[in-house]
């Protein structure tokens, strides 16, 4: 089988093979831009089909907005080889890098959406997307780190609790949100986060999108504040986590009824923090 590429696209070809991502997503950069991937809309050109539309949202598959405009394979492949985000900083080659690796995969996890959704009619679940995402730019940047600066095990590990925690904190603004409470307070042990979500520090890219998601959740409130705790303030908190997983039924609870490790973590910090 021979497949003729035109020669006029509106970009380089070579320039797809030297992007810093992995094999399989330059594979599928270069066949969307070879517009030999197997749509609807193509195989209609083979084979009697009927129906041609598309996967995930049943219409014409466009997207406009005020910088961004995609409306044929050489656009979704300009996307990634210069991806609109970088405004004045296009000549700073790691942050293009980047932003290619973002785009590349993110492109990536569409298509793979798709199939899922037409030949296994699974349901869109678009945090389970955006996570797998956060997870394939990691596996990729982490491949190419030297070998004495990956973070081995225990920096998994810790990136690993990092976005568990994240998401813990963005799932207590949720549960607020449900139950209708206009002020709240979050308290957590989790420095990097709590610095991230008030701007201390930049947030590890593996929970930025997460910390952007609660600083976005919070204005449904009138009252939203984060504070960090110590883990030895934060007893109550972790003895009712290990509790309610370990019940095998929903728990429910006040302060006449916690249950017994609960209250005795209740009791140390209030002789902790007694004077």
């Amino acid at each position: 089988m021979t497949i003729v590429v035109e020669s006029n696209a509106g970009f380089e070809w070579q320039r797809i093979w030297k992007l810093k991502a992995h094999e399989r997503t330059k594979m599928l950069i270069w066949r969307i831009g070879a517009n030999v991937l197997p749509t609807k809309e193509r195989i209609a050109q083979r084979m009697s089909i009927s129906d041609t539309s598309y996967s995930l949202c049943n219409a014409e598959a466009r997207i406009r907005s005020d910088s961004i405009s995609v409306q044929s394979n050489e656009d979704i492949v300009k996307l990634v080889l210069d991806p609109p985000c970088l405004g004045r900083l296009q000549n700073k080659a790691e942050l293009k890098d980047h932003y290619s690796l973002i785009m590349g995969t993110t492109i990536e996890a569409i298509w793979n959406l798709r199939n899922r959704v037409l030949h296994n009619g699974e349901h869109i679940n678009l945090d389970a997307v955006v996570n797998n995402i956060e997870s394939q730019i990691l596996e990729y940047k982490l491949s190419k780190e030297p070998p004495d600066q990956k973070p081995g095990l225990k920096g998994l590990v810790i990136a690993t609790l990092c976005k568990l925690k994240a998401c813990a904190i963005l799932w207590a603004l949720k549960l607020a949100a449900e139950e209708s409470f206009l002020r709240i307070l979050v308290e957590g042990d989790a420095r990097i986060c709590f610095d991230a979500i008030h701007g201390e520090s930049s947030a590890p890219w593996s929970i930025s999108s997460i910390v952007s998601n609660v600083n976005e959740f919070r204005k449904v409130f009138v009252s939203c504040d984060f504070c960090w705790v110590g883990r030895e303030a934060n007893f109550v908190a972790h003895s009712l986590a290990k509790f309610a997983i370990s019940s095998p039924s929903d728990l429910s609870c006040n302060i006449s009824s916690l249950p017994h490790v609960v209250c005795d973590a209740w009791k140390k910090d209030l002789l902790a923090s007694a004077p």
